[in-house]
């Protein structure tokens, strides 16, 4: 969205203009710093409990450890021959099917790899500490990784095997392969943000039905993991951009509440890209608006669309094929100004949806 007082890119007419027409607004308010933002996506206050990125990795791979033990994000990264981390790029699945089976060797009796997608996968070790200090992938890079190991008590055990996952993959040919594509080597296994799986609340069970959840983020589906929901495999969403409407449609269209995160229109915010972000807001419409504009009774649908506000509030949209409304007020920039709609908070405003029948 633009800044309220812009014109909006959002359409004055059309399925867009009608869906808000039948619908209810909702001013929301910035959702504050906190460690599990992801709370908010299922309706629950993120203040109220804690995990690490390590523990949310490990469940969203479908492991459960021993209780007490330390769970990390493991990223597969590059170093060059000075150990300066960069990031490995694209990890096509081919790649990792060459490369994953030499992990074994990194394996322990209290140290095991978990695979995943991509770059992104975890790490269990076994009667670990907590007491000990790690740098995030993000921050490893453009640094030498020499230098800001993990310190603290049990360092010995993943500095180990960071420097044998360099020892190990370094020399593969899938590698030289790559250098000779002008593509960096995956050859740095790097594990952070560790920390315990924590109690959490059983939101299935405390809201009486299970939810499905399609998102990309490793981070949600594992938290939705833990509460008790089911994840859909994330592939109709493919990277984002490219997005199965077909599949999704399927999905959408079961009897049961669907958790739907689209991260494709941060995406092209970010990257700049107008003219993608409008041909996928057009899919939407098709796809999903349509859809629900053209239900009967024999087929009731509600939707909560909500544009979250990373500096600036955002907006919320519910939608009940049962109980349409007549609204003139429009879901784009100009509602942030509209005095006639309530202020609401996130999580709030999506848990409203859950349990719907």
């Amino acid at each position: 969205m633009a800044d309220s007082g812009q014109e909006s890119v959002l359409p004055r007419n059309g399925p867009w203009a009608r869906l808000a027409s039948e619908s209810t607004l909702s001013r929301l308010r910035v959702l504050e710093p906190s460690e599990t933002p992801e709370w908010a996506s299922l309706g629950v206050n993120p203040s109220q409990s804690k995990l690490k990125h390590g523990p949310l990795t490990v469940a969203a791979l479908g492991v459960d450890p021993p209780d007490r033990s330390v769970h990390f994000h493991a990223s597969l990264l590059s170093a060059n021959e000075h150990g300066l981390v960069s990031e490995a790029g694209p990890v096509a699945q081919s790649d990792l099917d060459k490369l994953w089976p030499l992990t074994g060797k990194l394996n322990t009796k209290l140290l095991m790899l978990v695979r995943g997608e991509g770059a992104d996968h975890g790490l269990v070790w076994e009667s670990g500490s907590l007491d000990l200090g790690t740098t995030s992938a993000l921050q490893a890079i453009g640094k030498d990784f020499h230098q800001i190991l993990p310190d603290g008590e049990g360092d010995s055990a993943l500095r180990r095997l960071i420097d044998d996952s360099v020892n190990i993959f370094n020399d593969l040919e899938l590698n030289q392969r790559r250098v000779d594509k002008g593509m960096a080597p995956i050859n740095l296994i790097w594990p952070w943000g560790q920390g315990h799986r924590e109690r959490v609340p059983n939101l299935a069970l405390h809201r009486g039905s299970v939810s499905y959840v399609l998102s990309r983020s490793l981070r949600l589906r594992g938290l939705s993991r833990l509460v008790g929901y089911r994840n859909l495999p994330r592939s109709p969403l493919e990277n984002g951009l490219r997005i199965d409407w077909g599949r999704v449609r399927i999905e959408c269209e079961q009897d049961r509440t669907l958790v739907l995160e689209l991260d494709g229109f941060k995406q092209c915010r970010d990257a700049d890209r107008p003219d993608v972000a409008e041909r996928l807001f057009q899919s939407f419409l098709r796809s999903i608006i349509e859809p629900a504009l053209e239900a009967g009774p024999e087929t009731p649908v509600s939707l909560r669309i909500v544009s979250p506000g990373e500096k600036e509030p955002g907006l919320g949209l519910r939608f009940d094929s049962r109980t349409r409304l007549s609204s003139s007020i429009p879901f784009d920039e100009r509602a942030l100004d509209e005095p006639r709609v309530p202020v609401n908070t996130l999580w709030d405003f999506i848990e409203s949806g859950f349990g719907y029948s």
